[in-house]
């Protein structure tokens, strides 16, 4: 593909070390240092590219390695195309797939690319999904040497039926005491055997100076409205962004700062729009309208990953329609089974989607 300008500055200026990033601290008016959340806005969980094409996989599709030169090219547009900031090993990223040098790599050449594209402390939020704790905090320590401003820490799930909320409140709290960055909850049942964080637990950990924020992928907007709207929550220093995209209008006008979303990895643009229209105090019935229509765009381009297999689905989308990776670049065992006609199914919302993304 033919990259743009700021595109191929940045990868032509690539090396192995990560810039300094100035850290989001901050002296609150009670003397106590306290993490800045990320900026509201619309914010994407980039997927992590692998090349098919290399001789250089003894295990073939289990370990497929990194395509950093399409990883920082990808960043670095989605950045240009005016994206708040990133999630990087969320769940898209294939977390689990990664070494810790793969994970470092991954994220050092990120930081390094949008420097050199002049997105100078751009927001990167890394994701930590390990359960055992002295793994997660390695895994802040290692993000933060790499640039990351903040880290997104799954629930732990793996003995959800015997997980209480007290046990939720002092994994956090455990893990935000130590973390040398600011860190968000990830709020994701359904890869965490479907445990759900209670609005009271929200109410406890918002509290911790280290803790500012949450994404909340979860499908309930009346647990939205309790944890993005509590009167007990100061929210100047925690920020719930929803999960899902589909839900973005509601959610914004319940409180929330904006949507961590899939949606946005095909369709930047069409996303931040939607973030803005949503975040108006006073829209007019044109503008109210428009955020509607492309609310239900969104909501039924969403449907669309739903049924693709999430992350399988999401790469196939940004290979079709951006270009960019390889369609089967997924790691074991996970398989890219999408076939044309699936596709085909949702051509009317894609095309359509195409279309808005183009007008903007």
């Amino acid at each position: 593909m033919k990259f743009s300008a700021s595109i191929a500055t940045a990868l032509l200026a690539f090396s192995a070390e990560a810039s300094s990033v100035k850290l989001p601290y901050m002296k609150r008016e009670d003397g106590v240092t306290a993490g800045v959340p990320p900026p509201p806005g619309t914010y994407v969980p980039v997927p992590t590219f692998f090349s098919t094409n290399s001789s250089n996989s003894p295990n073939s599709a289990a370990s497929y390695p990194l395509d950093i030169e399409t990883q920082i090219a990808y960043s670095v547009y989605l950045a240009d195309a005016g994206i708040a900031g990133f999630a990087i090993f969320g769940s898209t990223g294939e977390p689990i797939h990664v070494t810790p040098v793969e994970r470092n790599k991954v994220i050092s050449a990120t930081r390094q690319a949008l420097d050199k594209a002049g997105h100078t402390d751009y927001p990167i939020i890394a994701g930590v999904v390990s359960q055992q704790y002295e793994d997660a905090i390695e895994q802040l320590h290692q993000a933060k040497r790499s640039g990351a401003q903040w880290g997104v820490c799954l629930v732990p799930g793996y003995f959800a039926i015997a997980t209480s909320q007290q046990g939720i409140v002092d994994w956090f709290t455990a893990i935000a005491d130590n973390s040398p960055i600011p860190i968000l909850i990830y709020d994701y049942p359904v890869v965490t055997n479907n445990i759900k964080v209670q609005p009271s637990t929200y109410e406890v950990l918002a509290k911790h100076p280290n803790i500012v924020g949450a994404k909340l992928a979860i499908t309930d907007i009346s647990w939205h409205s309790q944890i993005c709207s509590n009167p007990n929550i100061d929210y100047t220093y925690f920020h719930p962004y929803t999960g899902l995209g589909q839900q973005m209008l509601a959610a914004v006008t319940l409180g929330a700062f904006g949507a961590l979303d899939v949606v946005g990895t095909a369709f930047p643009k069409s996303m931040v729009r939607l973030y803005q229209l949503s975040a108006l105090e006073q829209p007019t019935p044109e503008q109210r309208k428009e955020a509607r229509d492309l609310q239900w765009k969104v909501a039924t381009m969403g449907e669309f990953y739903n049924s693709c297999y999430n992350v399988v689905g999401i790469k196939e989308a940004v290979h079709r329609v951006r270009g960019f990776g390889d369609r089967n670049g997924v790691r074991l065992p996970l398989l890219n089974t999408i076939t044309d006609e699936q596709w085909d199914a949702f051509s009317d919302i894609i095309n359509i989607m195409i279309e808005t993304e183009d007008s903007l």
